[in-house]
């Protein structure tokens, strides 16, 4: 409810008006429910909607089930985008036909203030700090989440645009299981099968706030042990769609993140510098472990990226 009037002002200022805002209430108590009542009874494009509270992803998968529309954004209750944000998506879409798009992000504080540019902590930037891909070819965004951070490519749903269908159609629902953080699962399924595009000039942000779902502690053995788990399962239900040079780049990089996990408990404690930033240097050692040892990740990189 605290965040919730800036990102109801952002939907409201979009410059691109086709669409509708499907709302899901988990039975709130803030006083949430009855202000988005007020909301849509001034505005036909809301549909609300109440859900067990079962978690963030239960709540986003109710919400594509019951949207209407082409394409799904998830807009989280806490965070904002830019006024022409839709129109530059949606008109990204049109011209190339991607079946998800992820934008530019903008951190920012409980107060709106700018933390740190988007690109500054993208993994991406850190790979490719001269030249920033337009369009990502499948698998290698994927693999890049198993990198040894293992970190998201993109860092929140707030920067997504995606096809309504594809979660119908191949089953694309976000993996509950994992809880709040499962998404990095979803994330990195994308990017091992679906070309992602990046569109520049749109801008989400991601307020960094105490009560945010995903505060939690990245040292904490259990929460790693969770992103390994789903690292390996979200590699294994795309196993049918990579080759086999993929895949065991893949579970190479996984071996290779856990290994790096445990040397860092070990010599940094929990409370020791945190994750080595991950680089292609990194990626290029960790190939010494596959299988085939003629694999040049530089060679495979370069292939992996497209102008539309």
């Amino acid at each position: 409810m605290e965040f919730l009037t800036p990102r109801l002002e952002s939907i409201f200022k979009q410059t691109y008006t086709d669409y509708e805002v499907v709302v899901v209430d988990s039975f709130s108590k803030d006083g949430t429910w009855e202000k988005m009542e007020e909301v849509a009874a001034g505005d036909s494009r809301y549909r609300l909607f109440r859900c067990e509270p079962k978690g963030s992803l239960n709540a986003f998968n109710s919400g594509v089930r019951e949207a209407k529309g082409e394409l799904i954004y998830i807009a989280t209750s806490d965070d904002t985008m830019d006024h022409d944000f839709l129109e530059k998506m949606v008109r990204r879409h049109e011209e190339t036909g991607a079946p998800f798009l992820f934008s530019n992000l903008q951190f920012v504080d409980e107060e709106e203030k700018e933390i740190l540019p988007g690109w500054q902590g993208c993994l991406l930037n850190r790979l490719f700090e001269k030249e920033r891909p337009t369009v990502l070819k499948k698998p290698l965004a994927g693999l890049l989440h198993f990198n040894s951070a293992l970190s998201t490519v993109w860092t929140s749903l707030t920067q997504v645009l995606a096809v309504r269908e594809i979660y119908f159609e191949k089953e694309f629902w976000f993996p509950e299981e994992y809880g709040a953080i499962g998404d990095y699962a979803w994330d990195a399924r994308v990017g091992l099968t679906h070309d992602v595009v990046y569109v520049e000039d749109a801008t989400a942000t991601w307020r960094i706030h105490g009560t945010q779902l995903t505060n939690f502690d990245l040292w904490d053995p259990e929460l790693r042990k969770k992103h390994l788990r789903m690292s390996t399962e979200t590699l294994e239900l795309c196993r049918p769609d990579l080759s086999q040079e993929h895949y065991e780049l893949g579970k190479a990089l996984i071996a290779d993140s856990q290994k790096k996990w445990e040397m860092e408990s070990a010599i940094l404690g929990k409370n020791g510098a945190g994750p080595i930033a991950s680089n292609l240097a990194k990626l290029r050692r960790v190939l010494g472990q596959c299988p085939d040892p003629e694999s040049n990740f530089d060679e495979m990189l370069s292939e992996a990226y497209l102008e539309y």
